[in-house]
């Protein structure tokens, strides 16, 4: 097995990456081999491969890694498009081939994508799409508390 070489990363290769992850369910790895180059040179190039490189060039690595938060937002949004696509897509449900009804392999397969989708929506996004755990209150009602702070020498009003 011969290795490939892997392209340097320069400002346009990091900018391709970031776009094409904006619209995909790709990670950052399998978008680097498409461009030839490796996960660790993007993430190096990010974010710097020594704390004293980071710390010389603070500003260009601080734009650097938002614009890859902000590809990785787009990136959910894109996510939670798929998500109700593949929810509310119904064409090939009722699929027959000859005499078998090939729409059942559709739906289990939307069902493993939505399943999936939530669950990584469910992480990334816990605060919109997580399970919402009460582990407060049981399910009652939490009535307001007044507090009144009482200096010493002061006497309470």
């Amino acid at each position: 097995m011969t290795k490939m070489a892997t392209k340097k990363m320069t400002d346009e290769v990091f900018e391709q990456i970031c776009i094409e992850l904006e619209t995909t369910y790709k990670g950052i790895n399998t978008l680097c081999k498409e461009s030839n180059s490796s996960g660790r040179a993007f993430y190096n190039y990010k974010d710097g491969e020594t704390t004293k490189q980071r710390l010389t060039n603070l500003e260009e690595y601080n734009a650097r890694h938002q614009r890859y938060v902000r590809a990785r937002e787009k990136q959910l949004d894109f996510l939670e498009e798929q998500l109700r696509e593949v929810a509310y897509d119904n064409r090939k449900d009722g699929q027959i081939v000859g005499n078998v009804n090939v729409g059942t392999n559709h739906i289990q397969r939307d069902r493993l994508k939505v399943d999936t989708l939530k669950f990584v929506l469910g992480k990334l996004r816990a605060r919109k799409w997580g399970d919402k755990i009460d582990v407060t209150t049981d399910g009652e009602k939490i009535e307001a508390i007044n507090v009144t702070i009482v200096r010493p020498g002061e006497s309470e009003k």
